[in-house]
């Protein structure tokens, strides 16, 4: 048999706002606000206090042994105040925090609240009828900018919007705990005015019921409706903490109803929530658009249980760039036409668009668990490309997505000091690429990618261009970073250094006397002021030392003498380059 939380998770996606909530005391019991019977306690005290005579044994006891019967809510209320004004008053304490409640965050919206209030943003739940006084789920509600309309009095309900017109209505059928008409008393609870009786009885016909923290003992107006429903249109769900009392028993078995066992408010509805959110991500398509995907992403990454999400996310939009890689769209057999060639670029930067936010925004806010991803899925792309001939331009360009998914995380990462990223995929990785493993830093020459002719065509300008290729990825990922992180001085910036320390790794690794020079190299040539990226990480490194997260992430060993040897020998690279 299906799980009955399972089930009404089911329930609630495919009838969306078709279930109304019953809510009573049990809901805000976790906030610090009092039930109905631990209020008892508290007057008996009160009563025993004032009659000068002390509890030796239970509240409960004491009161049965002084007046001969069992104590009741009702009862206590009537023999103390004579008035609903007066009850009012003596009540407000038990709802509204004091100093130290406030420093202990107690008589605040719970987990339950919050939860509700999220199901109700999403538009899964539009009515609720609660017991309650308090003003918790309001709170909750105002929080996600949901204005709820509430009924609690006569008044209210004469000028009530329809619910059918309503995104949210609270239905509050013992009042609010500041309006002087809040029913207590058992003659105060036993029944609701003609207009409430028939809101409730529309309610419970035409709607599926989720019960939770309601006790069906003192609301016999409530219990007496609910009674009289005959409509079987959607499912009733009770919920239940520890045991059942015969009140509830008789209405479980009247109204066919599942029970939800063993669970408090706060672990049910967050239960039921997430399970909601994990059905209707299954069963929607993955983000269509960049804004999408970037709020989707920031929220993955802010707790380790969307990691799995995450994952999947990372992985579909890997799969459809390989599917678009390896698709006939891209084939390397036509015969070479500039049209054609830019057309296929333009595809591949549309192709990689929500995966190039997914990876910048992880790069920069994410952990190793995330960047790891990044990997997987770069490693992927490249090993998935085939082996094949034709042009070799077309056959290049298939690496061209990498290039752009890998500078973009790379320098997000360090935009955060999270050079082990650009370490891990510059220094250790290793791909499989036509029956080969090798280095990925070898893969991405951007020159070996689009050469320079082309580049120039890309460009669009008359003008030549010293490092057109770099410029042109440069104009293409700029848009992406002044829209979510930083601004065009700093990922000017945040560019130079990343196509300098590419350089410089390739240095490392071949010792040779030539280096991918990128746009950094002929500003330093064109203003005869150095390599800015290179003095600008030597200010850092000389107020930080090893420290430098550069350094202490392993790049270049770890080591400053390397670094700086690297850095002479690659500025007598860019001196005779001549960028011509």
């Amino acid at each position: 048999m299906i799980d009955p939380i399972l089930s009404l998770s089911f329930n609630l996606i495919n009838n969306k706002g078709r279930y109304a909530l019953l809510l009573g005391s049990g809901v805000s019991r976790s906030s610090g606000i009092a039930t109905g019977w631990e209020i008892v306690l508290d007057l008996i005290s009160k009563i025993a206090e004032l009659s000068k005579e002390s509890i030796e044994t239970t509240p409960e006891e004491w009161y049965l042994k002084k007046f001969q019967k069992e104590p009741n809510y009702s009862d206590l209320l009537e023999m103390t105040f004579k008035t609903s004004t007066e009850r009012n008053t003596f009540l407000r304490k038990y709802f509204e925090p004091n100093t130290e409640e406030i420093e202990q965050n107690l008589k605040t919206p719970t987990r339950a609240h919050k939860s509700i209030a999220e199901l109700v943003k999403a538009g899964y739940v539009k009515i609720i009828i609660t017991t309650n006084f308090d003003r918790l789920l309001e709170k909750a509600l105002e929080s996600e900018n949901i204005i709820p309309n509430i009924i609690s009095n006569e008044d209210n309900l004469k000028g009530a919007i329809p619910i059918i017109h309503s995104d949210c209505t609270i239905i509050k059928v013992n009042g609010d705990y500041l309006d002087t008409r809040m029913k207590n008393t058992f003659i105060e609870l036993d029944g609701y005015s003609k207009d409430l009786g028939n809101l409730l009885d529309r309610v419970f016909d035409e709607f599926g019921l989720i019960v939770c923290g309601w006790s069906a003992e003192w609301d016999l107006g409530l219990k007496r409706a609910l009674e009289s429903r005959n409509s079987r249109r959607f499912s009733t769900y009770w919920i239940i903490k520890d045991t059942i009392n015969n009140s509830a028993d008789s209405l479980i078995k009247q109204l066919s109803a599942d029970i939800i066992g063993n669970t408090t408010a706060d672990d049910f509805f967050f239960k039921l929530l997430e399970n909601v959110k994990a059905i209707e991500y299954s069963e929607k398509p993955h983000p269509i658009s960049a804004k999408v995907a970037i709020a989707s992403t920031k929220r993955y990454l802010s707790e380790e249980k969307y990691n799995i999400i995450y994952k999947d996310l990372v992985v579909c939009e890997t799969n459809k760039v390989i599917e678009f890689l390896t698709s006939n769209k891209l084939n390397s057999n036509k015969s070479f036409d500039l049209q054609e060639y830019i057309k296929r670029v333009k595809y591949c930067e549309s192709n990689i668009e929500i995966l190039l936010n997914v990876f910048i925004i992880s790069a920069y806010w994410g952990n190793s668990f995330h960047h790891q991803c990044i990997i997987e899925s770069i490693s992927s792309i490249i090993s998935t490309l085939p082996f094949e001939g034709g042009i070799d331009a077309y056959i290049s360009l298939k690496r061209y997505p990498v290039l752009l998914l890998t500078y973009s995380a790379s320098m997000a990462a360090m935009a955060n000091n999270k050079y082990s990223l650009l370490k891990k995929l510059l220094v250790d990785a290793t791909v499989g690429y036509n029956n080969k493993k090798l280095p990925l830093l070898e893969l991405l020459l951007p020159g070996s990618i689009i050469n320079k002719e082309l580049a120039h065509q890309l460009l669009g300008t008359t003008s030549r261009r010293y490092t057109p290729l770099s410029e042109y990825i440069y104009s293409i990922l700029i848009p992406y970073y002044i829209e979510i992180m930083i601004s065009k001085n700093n990922f000017i910036e945040l560019f130079d250094r990343f196509e300098y320390l590419f350089a410089l790794i390739y240095l490392e690794k071949h010792g040779n006397n030539w280096a991918p020079i990128g746009m950094f190299g002929w500003r330093s040539v064109w203003e005869n002021k150095g390599i800015l990226a290179g003095i600008l990480l030597n200010s850092e490194l000389k107020n930080s030392g090893n420290s430098h997260p550069l350094l202490s992430n392993s790049l270049f060993n770890g080591s400053i003498k390397t670094l700086q040897e690297l850095q002479i020998k690659l500025e007598a690279i860019v001196q005779t380059v001549g960028f011509n």
